[in-house]
C-alpha cells in the first residue's frame, strides 16, 4: 500500500526567508518616503507641481488659452504663475510656468500640445 505524500502551502522557513526579503526591499524605500516628505524642500517642490498641474488642469477644462502671469502664495512664499500660448496652424502648445518671485527663476514648468477645435 502507497501513502502520497501532498506538499501543499510553504514551510515556515521558506515564509520567514519571504519575509525578510521583503523587509529589506521595503525598509530602504520606506525610509527614503519619509525622508522626502519631511524634508521642507520637497514639501515646497510637491507643492509647486501641484499648483502648476492645478493650472494647467483649469486651462484646458475651461478652455481659457489666454497668456497671463500672476502671483501666487504657498505658505510664506511668493511664485509667479505664468501660462504662456502659442498659436500655430490648428495646434495650441500651453505651458505653464512656476517662477520663484525673488529671483524670477524657472522652478518648475509643465507643457502639452492640444488641437483647436473646428467652428
Amino acid at each position: 500500500m502507497k501513502i502520497w505524500l501532498q506538499e501543499d502551502g510553504y514551510t515556515l522557513l521558506e515564509t520567514l526567508v519571504a519575509l525578510v526579503l521583503l523587509l529589506i526591499v521595503l525598509f530602504p524605500f520606506t525610509r527614503i518616503m519619509t525622508f522626502l516628505l519631511s524634508e521642507p524642500k520637497s514639501m515646497e517642490k510637491i507643492q509647486v507641481i501641484n499648483l502648476a498641474e492645478r493650472e494647467m488642469e483649469l486651462t484646458l477644462l475651461q478652455r481659457n488659452y489666454q497668456e497671463e502671469t500672476r502671483q501666487e502664495m504657498i505658505g510664506r512664499k511668493s511664485y509667479l504663475l505664468k501660462k504662456v500660448i502659442e498659436n500655430k496652424d490648428r495646434l495650441v502648445k500651453i505651458r505653464i510656468e512656476v517662477l520663484k518671485s525673488s529671483t524670477g527663476k524657472v522652478i518648475y514648468s509643465v507643457m502639452t500640445v492640444r488641437m483647436h477645435e473646428i467652428p
